[in-house]
């Protein structure tokens, strides 16, 4: 799930920045909200309560009334309240036939969004303290993993939570061609989402020449004149997740995702490829090694892999296994 920091220190489970029109309740338009246009983190509790997640299917006129946006704060007190504290399922008893179903604790993967490139948006270490207050007050049964794009709310999450924070991995956007410009994601020399992170990759990896230093899958920035100015080697992405003690790496599923878990996995660094809505994708890429895959239709590709080559399981840890 993605989080925004709201203006009152809570998050908001929504992907967009910006409240837009699919956040409209039924009837209502633009002009019924005098905050409209604010980015979350200038948005209160009580603003929130005023949307609703609708789904418009393309063409369609909106139906129904929509779901409530909901805080990160009360979908943790809703789920919670039904595990126990050491992660049973409340209800699942095994018919008579013995003790109660043990299941393992749940594991929420959430993305923090932050953005290094809007000044007036919350500091890192604003995001990283409000979280980890939740964090630390979450359910014993529910267990976090956080990611996200900008690298320097990572690096904050270390520093407040002086290691005994969540377990973190870095969200990982490569360039690909010139139809990423002008905003060729967070992977590049002299990029602002890197954090400390992005002094090591400029210092270890990134060269004009990044083919002949044995950049495998690397990733070209695009300079202002539209020319390619570096690379940054998988090995040197793995070497850093390493050093920052980061345990997933998440990238986007395409023909690199092999290449990487070959780099990867031999450094106890998990790959976990996003958006895979396509079963067929999900099995290749299962057969690839890759660790987690990200999707909107979750229940299809969880089918997909159970029928076919990269069938799934749930280890004792709770984590999907193969």
């Amino acid at each position: 799930m993605d989080l925004h920091l709201d203006a009152e220190g809570e998050f908001w489970v929504l992907h967009d920045p910006v409240p837009g029109e699919r956040h409209l309740p039924k009837g209502a338009g633009p002009a019924d909200f005098p905050w409209w246009g604010r980015p979350v983190y200038r948005l209160t509790g009580a603003e929130r309560r005023q949307l609703r997640a609708v789904d418009r299917p393309s063409g369609r006129p909106q139906c129904g009334g929509g779901e409530p946006i909901p805080s990160f704060r009360e979908l943790l007190a809703e789920f919670g309240s039904a595990v126990g504290d050491g992660g049973e399922t409340e209800g699942s008893e095994n018919e008579g036939n013995g003790p109660p179903l043990q299941s393992a604790p749940a594991l929420w993967v959430v993305e923090i969004k932050s953005d290094p490139l809007d000044p007036e948006s919350p500091t890192p270490e604003t995001v990283a303290a409000a979280f980890l207050q939740h964090w630390r007050q979450a359910p014993a049964g529910i267990r976090i993993a956080v990611k996200s794009f900008d690298w320097r709310v990572l690096d904050a999450l270390e520093e407040a939570g002086r290691g005994e924070g969540p377990r973190c991995g870095a969200l990982v956007a490569r360039p690909r061609d010139e139809r990423d410009r002008p905003e060729p994601g967070n992977l590049y020399p002299g990029s602002p989402w890197l954090g400390r992170a992005g002094e090591r990759l400029a210092k270890g990896s990134a060269s004009g020449d990044g083919e002949k230093a044995g950049a495998r899958g690397g990733s070209v920035a695009w300079g202002k004149d539209g020319g390619a100015v570096g690379r940054i080697s998988d090995e040197a992405l793995v070497a850093v997740a390493a050093a920052r003690g980061w345990s997933f790496l998440s990238v986007r599923a395409d023909g690199d995702c092999g290449a990487l878990v070959s780099v990867a996995h031999p450094a106890g660094i998990a790959v976990w490829a996003w958006t895979v809505d396509d079963p067929e994708e999900a099995c290749a890429l299962a057969t690839k090694g890759v660790d987690g895959l990200i999707s909107d239709d979750p229940v299809a590709i969880r089918d997909a892999l159970a029928g076919g080559v990269g069938k799934a399981s749930v280890g004792a840890g709770g984590e999907t296994s193969r």
